[in-house]
C-alpha cells in the first residue's frame, strides 16, 4: 500500500490495532510471547507515553510506608497509561498485565 505520508500510514496502523486487535472479542489475539515488543509497538502506535501522576507518588509512598514496595518497569507502565488513555479496557490490561508477567518471569 502507498501512503500519501507516515503521518497516514500512521493512522491506519493506529486504526487497525484499535479495531482488529484489541477489541474484547478478539482477546485470544493478544500474544503470549514477544510481550515487550508489542506493548511498545503499540503505545508507539498510538502516541502514548506513561507519566506518573500524582496518585501514582501517593500510592508508591503509602506502600513504602507499610512497609512494602512495588517496583514497575517500563512495560508495566506504559500498559498502565494505555488504560488510562483508553486505548484498551480493564480486561486487555489484565491480560496483558498478565501475559507480560508471565513471560518476564519465564512462568
Amino acid at each position: 500500500m502507498i501512503y500519501k505520508n507516515d503521518h497516514e500510514s500512521l493512522d491506519d496502523m493506529r486504526q487497525q490495532i484499535s479495531t482488529e486487535i484489541l477489541q474484547p472479542e478478539n482477546l485470544t489475539s493478544i500474544p503470549t510471547s514477544g510481550l515487550r515488543d508489542y506493548v511498545k509497538n503499540l503505545a508507539l502506535a498510538h502516541g502514548i507515553v506513561y507519566t506518573k501522576t500524582p496518585g501514582d507518588a501517593w500510592a508508591e509512598t503509602v506502600t513504602r510506608l507499610a512497609g512494602d514496595e512495588v517496583v514497575t518497569d517500563d512495560v508495566e507502565d506504559l500498559i498502565v497509561a494505555l488504560k488510562r488513555n483508553h486505548v484498551i479496557n480493564a480486561t486487555t490490561m489484565v491480560t496483558l498485565l498478565g501475559n507480560y508477567l508471565d513471560e518476564r518471569n519465564h512462568v
